[in-house]
């Protein structure tokens, strides 16, 4: 067994840690949740050594190209995205 610990004397660091884990596990699926978690994936990318996280560049990636796949199934007639596909914007 091999455990990693992450210690630092900034709470901040902690904090944005954390809130990049629950972001990346985010388990809802609407256009808002989908784009927070590609962000997530995207502002991890230069912390990842630092919080000794693994996966490499095609962790971060994968979460961005499945949005970027995503948000033209929620653009209305209207131009305006919609939480939904097939929903008002």
């Amino acid at each position: 067994m091999r455990r990693t610990v992450l210690v630092s004397d900034q709470p901040a660091l902690l904090r944005m840690a954390a809130g990049l884990d629950f972001f990346q596990g985010y388990p809802y699926g609407c256009t808002e949740q989908r784009l927070s978690r590609a962000a997530a994936f995207l502002a991890l990318r230069k912390f990842r050594g630092v919080l000794s996280e693994e996966g490499g560049e095609e962790a971060s990636a994968r979460p961005v190209r499945d949005v970027l796949e995503w948000l033209p199934s929620t653009v209305d007639a209207n131009g305006l995205v919609s939480y939904w596909p097939g929903c008002r914007g």
